[in-house]
């Protein structure tokens, strides 16, 4: 993680902290139904195995401890929201606590998950030319200017002109390696001088 051990270990401890204020603000049951439902204990377990995964994680480093953190803030928000619209507490300054740390947990979990992605997104590659393989156009060729070749340009000085391109080369073979043929130099018999 790109956070210091120090700075994962603090929010960890106020993780932990902040679930642990959660409970201890609120009263006793005094909503219309203070008799928990099964699912609302439900909810209850989950988001406590959640805050625990969440703080172990975090404490000791782990890459998933963002994401973690994320869910256990969601199941400490569906949790504040449930407890008075289920009936088992009423409304209070209490759901305001809960709902201001919840949403700090949830929050800061996310902004965690922001920057890790961030700290772990590969570098953009450096742009490359094309590479163009083939005949090369006559447009692309260089331009000299040649000033003394008034060949160049029928006849005026001073004109451009594309250079020539060198001859293509030839195979190798063993005539061409062995050089040009040998003539000989023996005289046509005609022409021989006999001795006298």
């Amino acid at each position: 993680m790109p956070l210091t051990r120090t700075t994962r270990r603090l929010l960890a401890v106020a993780f932990a902290v902040a679930y642990m204020v959660c409970p201890s603000v609120e009263p006793d049951p005094n909503g219309p139904d203070p008799v928990m439902h099964w699912w609302h204990a439900a909810v209850d377990c989950a988001s406590i195995a959640a805050i625990c995964v969440a703080v172990v994680a975090l404490w000791r480093g782990a890459r998933r401890s963002p994401a973690l953190g994320v869910a256990a803030g969601v199941g400490m928000v569906v949790e504040t929201v449930l407890c008075p619209s289920s009936g088992h507490h009423a409304l209070g300054w209490w759901t305001w606590v809960q709902t201001v740390l919840s949403a700090g947990v949830l929050a800061t979990s996310a902004v965690l998950v922001a920057v890790l992605r961030t700290a772990h997104r590969p570098p953009l590659p450096a742009p490359q030319r094309p590479v163009v393989v083939g005949v090369e156009p006559a447009s692309d060729r260089p331009v000299i200017l040649k000033p003394g070749v008034p060949e160049a340009t029928g006849g005026r000085r001073g004109g451009w002109y594309a250079p020539r391109r060198p001859a293509p080369l030839r195979p190798r073979t063993a005539r061409t390696l062995a050089g040009p043929p040998r003539t000989s130099t023996r005289k046509p018999a005609g022409t021989r001088r006999t001795p006298s």
